[in-house]
């Protein structure tokens, strides 16, 4: 599942999850994709396993809650 994210979202969730876990590691690895109609710059785009996203959805509720509606949505979209 791809979670296509802000450079600040991806930033403070970055900052809020585990040096070394994988969901850590799938943030810091993650590329920066620009399509038509993105923001400047580009998003992030975080490919996760289905456990990956469920961290990052308890990562942003805690920390990073401006970001927990475009996760919710990714996983919906599936």
């Amino acid at each position: 599942m791809v979670i296509r994210l802000r450079a600040d979202w991806r930033a403070c969730l970055l900052d809020s999850s585990q040096p070394g876990s994988l969901v850590h590691d799938v943030l810091a690895g993650a590329p920066v994709i620009s399509r038509p109609g993105d923001a400047a710059g580009g998003l992030y785009e975080i490919d996760c396993s289905g456990a990956e996203c469920q961290e990052l959805l308890t990562i942003a509720a805690r920390y990073c809650p401006e970001a927990l509606g475009e996760i919710k949505a990714a996983i919906g979209r599936g």
